[in-house]
C-alpha cells in the first residue's frame, strides 16, 4: 500500500499463537529513552506467550530507528507500527489498543520504564484468580532528570488488594485523590475499552480532552473491581515538558481545562452525584483561572466561563476574581 492508502506500516507481524498479554508502547520523539523502556519490558519473566506492540506517532527524530532495531532483533516478541502522519496521543494509543492481539493489555510510555521483572507475571496470576477484576495496578516512583527517585504514596483507603470498581470510579472522576492509578503500571482487560470506543467515541476520542488514560481507567472501574499490588514496578519520568506537566501558564491552562471538561463529561456519563464533584470544582476552577490570568490570556478565560455556562455551573468566587483581575490588567496595559 502507498502512504496515501494507509497511516502506518507494520513490521514483524508474529506468526506465534495469540498472546495472553500485549504490552503497548506509544512513543513520539523519545529517541533517547525508548531503548531503556524496551529493555525493561524484555526483562519480564513471564513464560506465557506475550507481545510488545510499539506505535511510533510519526516521530521527527530517530525514535523509529531505535524501535526498528529492537523489532528486528526480537521478531518473535516485538511488533512495530510507524505512522506516516501524526495521530496525536489519543489516536495513536487507541489505534494501538485495537491492534493488540491479546485480551489483556499493559502499557509503558516511551520515556518511562518498568523496574520489576515479575510485574506482568504477578498481575496475570492475580487476574486469573479473580475474574471479577478488570484492572490491576501497582506502586510506582517518580524519576527526576538527575536520576533521583521518590515513591508515590497511595491513599490508604484505596490500597486494599481489591476495591469495588464503583468506589474507584467516583474517586477517579472527582479527583478525590491526585493519582489513584498510574496506567503505565496497570494490566487491564481489552474488552471494556473496545466497547467504550465503539459505543462512546465522543468520550474516548474527543481531541479536546487531550488524554486517554482517565477514560480507560473510568470504563475499567465501571466494568469490574480494581486490584492493587503495592510493590514499586515503574519509574515515571518527571521534570520535563510534556502534555501532563507543561512549563508554560497557557499550556497548564490547556491541560487542566481539558481534563476538567473530561471529568465533567465522565461524571454525567456515569451519573455520579453532583456533590461528589463539588470539592474538585472548588479547587480546580480557581487554579484553571489563575493559569489564564498569569498567562494573560483573555481568550482562555472567556472559554472557561463559556463552558461553565454551558454546563450550568457557577464559577467559584476565586475564579471570578481572577477574571476581574485579568480585565483590570488588560485595561492598565492599554
Amino acid at each position: 500500500m502507498s502512504s496515501r492508502q494507509t497511516e502506518f506500516s507494520v513490521t514483524n507481524v508474529c506468526d506465534t499463537p495469540k498472546p495472553l498479554v500485549s504490552v503497548l508502547v506509544v512513543t513520539y520523539n523519545q529517541e533517547d529513552t525508548l531503548g531503556r523502556t524496551i529493555d525493561s519490558l524484555l526483562a519480564q519473566d513471564l513464560e506465557e506467550p506475550w507481545e510488545i506492540l510499539i506505535c511510533d506517532d510519526a516521530s521527527t527524530d530517530g525514535t523509529a530507528r531505535v524501535a526498528r532495531r529492537y523489532a528486528d532483533a526480537h521478531p518473535d516478541r516485538i511488533r512495530l507500527i510507524v505512522r506516516d502522519r501524526n495521530l496525536g496521543v489519543q489516536g495513536n494509543y487507541f489505534d494501538g489498543v485495537r491492534r493488540c492481539r491479546a485480551d489483556l493489555i499493559a502499557d509503558c510510555a516511551g520515556d518511562d520504564f518498568w523496574c520489576d521483572p515479575t510485574k506482568l507475571r504477578r498481575q496475570l496470576e492475580l487476574m486469573r484468580e479473580h475474574p471479577e477484576v478488570s484492572l490491576v495496578h501497582t506502586g510506582w516512583s517518580y524519576l527526576r532528570p538527575d536520576g533521583t527517585t521518590s515513591l508515590h504514596t497511595q491513599a490508604p483507603e484505596y490500597s486494599a488488594p481489591i476495591t469495588p470498581g464503583r468506589k474507584i470510579l467516583q474517586a477517579l472522576v472527582s479527583r478525590e485523590r491526585a493519582v489513584l492509578i498510574h496506567l503505565c503500571t496497570a494490566l487491564y482487560r481489552k474488552s471494556p475499552v473496545i466497547e467504550a470506543l465503539d459505543r462512546f467515541p465522543e468520550l474516548m476520542l474527543n481531541p479536546s480532552f487531550l488524554v486517554e488514560d482517565l477514560q480507560i481507567m473510568a470504563f475499567e472501574a465501571a466494568a469490574g473491581d480494581i486490584a492493587y499490588i503495592p510493590d514499586d514496578t515503574l519509574r515515571y519520568s518527571v521534570g520535563h515538558d510534556s502534555i501532563s506537566t507543561p512549563k508554560s501558564m497557557n499550556k497548564e491552562f490547556d491541560f487542566a481545562f481539558a481534563t476538567f471538561l473530561l471529568r465533567e463529561a465522565l461524571a454525567r456519563h456515569f451519573s455520579l452525584p453532583d456533590r461528589a464533584m463539588k470539592p474538585y470544582r472548588r479547587t480546580m476552577l480557581p487554579f484553571i483561572a489563575s493559569r489564564a490570568f498569569r498567562g494573560g490570556s483573555t481568550e482562555r478565560m472567556s472559554r472557561l466561563h463559556m463552558e461553565l455556562h454551558r454546563l450550568g455551573l457557577r464559577a467559584p468566587l476565586k475564579t471570578r476574581l481572577y477574571s476581574m483581575l485579568l480585565k483590570l490588567k488588560n485595561l492598565k496595559s492599554r
